[in-house]
């Protein structure tokens, strides 16, 4: 319960002080939490009422589950988050699930309040990176990022065509999942999502934890607009035969 303090308290504050609202929250019967939103310029509105929930990580699969949530809700209901990506935050918006998260990205729509802020991005730079953004599962995005549908293949092929062992395969795959960037529709079928910010952090981590322990003529072109057709490469030696494809989205 104090993690889910914690975030709620961060959320709050990062809301607070990007929209000037009123908010205070307090242990609830009938959900984890009451928050209560108030307009200061419009002190005589009854302040909106939500019955929240606190999720530590918010995943594409944890979607079901929060419609379920808010259809049993008995005010309106309001999903806290450590950190809500924008795609998640467009399609929150869209099923009209309020939400807000510590970076400061929200969604509230009630009689005389409206907020929607997404994009902000949460403090991930000076955080460990998670195992996705670590060498193995570095190379493993890059199969995945170039070969559009191979996130589908069996774990046997991904660790024979990426050279990472299956049970890494099967640690990356949940990972992606926990961070919203793979979703699976039925039992088997999966795919990305969040590309473009998925790139961006592919590229940056690419830099700082694989590119020094690649052969010094290893060469990866990413030609995207959000990768800025950026090419990174060592000089000197022989490419390896992983290094030689070329990245482009």
């Amino acid at each position: 319960m104090k993690t889910e303090n914690e975030i709620l308290k961060k959320a709050v504050q990062a809301l607070m002080a990007q929209t000037g609202l009123k908010i205070k929250y307090k242990n609830s019967k009938t959900a984890e939490y009451e928050v209560e939103i108030t307009v200061p310029e419009r002190s005589e509105s009854k302040p909106a009422r939500y019955d929240t929930e606190i999720k530590r990580t918010f995943s594409n699969a944890k979607f079901g589950d929060v419609m379920i949530q808010a259809k049993r809700a008995s005010e309106p209901y309001l999903l806290a988050a450590k950190y809500i990506t924008q795609p998640q935050a467009e399609k929150l918006r869209e099923l009209g699930i309020c939400f807000l998260d510590t970076a400061g990205n929200a969604y509230l729509n009630a009689p005389d309040l409206y907020v929607f802020i997404s994009g902000k991005k949460a403090e991930v730079e000076t955080e460990k990176p998670i195992s996705i953004f670590r060498p193995a599962g570095i190379k493993l995005l890059l199969a995945f990022l170039t070969k559009p549908g191979f996130e589908n293949a069996d774990y046997r092929t991904i660790a024979r065509e990426t050279g990472v062992t299956r049970t890494t395969v099967g640690r990356m795959l949940f990972e992606l999942e926990k961070s919203g960037y793979l979703t699976k529709r039925g039992n088997r079928e999966r795919f990305l999502t969040g590309k473009p910010e998925l790139i961006k952090r592919w590229v940056f981590y690419y830099s700082e934890e694989l590119r020094v322990k690649l052969s010094p003529v290893d060469t990866i072109r990413l030609n995207s607009p959000v990768a800025g057709g950026k090419t990174l490469t060592s000089p000197n030696r022989k490419p390896s035969g992983a290094a030689k494809r070329a990245a482009r989205f």
